[in-house]
């Protein structure tokens, strides 16, 4: 995610093909959904919302790491196996 003056470039999935992205990948299908990318400008942005767990509700990011086993961020390439997880 970067965000400047303009806008706000993200890399992601819709949150609607989560779940059959999440089962693609846990399948070892062939991929037929991934993520995009995408530029909002920056007066079409009003919020931002992080993936995190609130209460007993677990993050995005949890449910594709105990459904699949790995770490999304390292099933996508963005941390290395041995590198920690991002803060």
């Amino acid at each position: 995610m970067n965000l400047d003056q303009s806008g706000l470039v993200l890399r992601g999935i819709n949150v609607s093909s989560f779940d059959n992205w999440m089962f693609q990948v846990t399948r070892q299908e062939q991929q037929s959904l991934g993520l995009s990318t995408m530029f909002v400008p920056l007066f079409r942005i009003e919020r931002v919302f992080l993936d995190e767990q609130i209460g007993e509700v677990g993050s995005y990011s949890q449910r594709f790491e105990d459904q699949v086993g790995m770490a999304v961020e390292n099933y996508l390439g963005l941390v290395a196996e041995n590198d920690e997880e991002p803060s």
